[in-house]
């Protein structure tokens, strides 16, 4: 690909604007923790939304999806679009919990919800593992797939001034300069630069996208340039680099919009490593620095802490990316080594038995069943059937693990239990002794309503994702028809929010008798 004195303009423009929101948010940002890593809690829905969609779209994604196409057809995206159940779980189950719970990590949640030193205990290991092993295997693969972009954009790419002639480890040398870019920006304004700059990154990248794609909608838009990469250079070894490959040939995107896509898959990067790195360094620093470490320090000294914590994490994923050959494989590796947490992080809400050995049990438990089932019994994760299979397993062997290990061990102490349900008020239904012991709290008996709010969202979402597809490929009468289905779907959803007072449904004194 030829790049113009414009084109590297406009990537020097990216940069700067990107520069500009890390400087302006800088002072808001690194004033205290609750700043740096939450945005003080003062964040809108639409720019909190829009944060999440950019950080799921990463430079990794369009790679990934036109591997797993080019794999298992169109049908291989079903490895992630299933995801959508549990995090349209999220939108109307546990979002207003979470919110009531006040935390500022997910891992700080463990010691509200548990108490004593095996809470302590999940707390500090959850931390190191998911802010350090798990944190940077995501981050490896987002590098990944850009060091396959430039080395598909610069065949040649070799340092020899450097005495670097290995291409992957010259296109690792200008990633890592790119995420140190990236995480400047993160550290000088926290999570707000990182929301704001996430909403500029996701506009731009799905306009390049769509350019290159002629559609609308993701994740469409990879789909087809998936479909179209097969047609076009059915012989190409790394089937995840055909995506870049329409890109860099002349004869399918247009030169001139060049400087604009290379600035756009800089945004899918960008936006997922800030969110990642700044994830990273509240686990690292919130839940174990803090937490164990050195207490009673001032705020500003722990976002130092937290700016050191994102260089580590640097540091840690480039290593990983260098070991890391498949970007889908990596996805289903992790997958497979969480499949069985799932029951126990949703019944820690609602079941007052639940306890911290509970969840450190299911994590051990899936970790240790699906590694033997992979390096062990050689189950193979590029065989469909062999990877639904080690997910299965996983989930069923970690779901029997830990309700033994529930029943086993004594559940909570009843101060911590009940200090926990007055805060985050979940529903009764599975409280028992607790909640007539906390009667004045009245949470809202609302189960039903979220329900079916939660089946017409997935409805609305896969809808139109189908009905889309059906029209471009030619079936008009299906796809609008799944299209007004879909409409339906999302008219209830607001019509019954309404109905209920979505704000009022986060109404502390709603909740509790006068």
């Amino acid at each position: 690909m030829h790049l113009t004195f414009l084109d590297w303009l406009v990537i020097a423009g990216y940069f700067a604007i990107n520069f500009g929101i890390g400087l302006w948010y800088r002072r808001r940002a690194t004033g205290s923790t609750e700043e740096y890593f939450v945005s003080g809690r003062n964040v809108s829905w639409w720019l909190a939304g829009t944060s999440m969609v950019a950080t799921t779209f990463a430079a990794d994604t369009p790679l990934a999806v036109t591997g797993l196409v080019a794999s298992y057809g169109i049908a291989g995206n079903w490895l992630w679009w299933n995801m959508l159940l549990s995090n349209m779980l999220t939108v109307f189950f546990f979002a207003r919990l979470w919110r009531r719970a006040g935390v500022v990590t997910d891992v700080e949640f463990s010691e509200l919800r548990y108490g004593g030193k095996p809470a302590a205990f999940l707390r500090g290991f959850r931390a190191l593992y998911l802010g350090l092993p798990i944190n940077c295997i995501i981050l490896g693969w987002v590098n990944l797939a850009m060091v396959k972009i430039l080395m598909m954009i610069f065949p040649d790419l070799t340092f020899p001034a450097l005495g670097i002639a290995n291409p992957k480890i010259a296109a690792l040398c200008i990633v890592f300069v790119i995420m140190l870019i990236t995480a400047s920006i993160s550290t000088l304004s926290g999570l707000w630069g990182v929301l704001v700059t996430d909403l500029f990154q996701f506009v731009l990248k799905m306009g390049m996208v769509i350019v290159l794609a002629y559609y609308a909608l993701r994740p469409w838009p990879w789909i087809l340039t998936a479909l179209a990469s097969l047609v076009l250079y059915p012989t190409l070894v790394d089937k995840e680099s055909g995506f870049v490959k329409t890109m860099v040939d002349p004869a399918v995107f247009p030169p001139a919009l060049a400087g604009l896509m290379i600035a756009a898959f800089a945004a899918a990067y960008m936006s997922t490593i800030a969110t990642n790195l700044n994830w990273g360094a509240s686990y690292l620093v919130n839940d174990f620095y803090r937490r164990f470490l050195l207490k009673g320090q001032t705020d500003r000294h722990y976002v130092r802490i937290a700016q050191l914590a994102t260089l580590l994490l640097m540091v840690a994923s480039s290593v990983v990316t260098y070991y890391q050959d498949s970007i889908s494989g990596a996805w289903k590796f992790l997958m497979a080594v969480g499949a069985g947490t799932g029951s126990v992080c949703i019944l820690r809400w609602f079941w007052w038995r639940i306890n911290a050995w509970s969840e450190v049990s299911a994590m051990t438990a899936s970790f240790v069943v699906s590694m033997g089932l992979q390096y062990i019994g050689k189950f193979d994760s590029n065989d469909p059937r062999q990877f639904a299979w080690t997910v299965l397993i996983t989930v069923a062997a970690s779901t029997v693990s830990w309700l033994l290990v529930t029943w086993l061990t004594p559940p909570e102490d009843k101060q911590t239990l009940l200090a926990f349900y007055r805060r985050v008020k979940p529903s009764p239904t599975l409280w028992g002794v607790i909640a007539r012991e906390a009667s004045e709290v009245r949470p809202r008996r609302d189960e039903w309503n979220n329900l079916f709010d939660w089946l017409a969202g997935c409805a609305m979402i896969y809808l139109t994702l189908f009905g889309i597809g059906k029209i471009i490929f030619g079936h008009w009468r299906m796809g609008l028809f799944f299209l007004g289905f879909a409409a339906a779907a999302g008219c209830f959803v607001y019509w019954d929010l309404n109905r209920r007072g979505w704000k009022v449904l986060d109404d502390e004194s709603s909740n509790t008798k006068p």
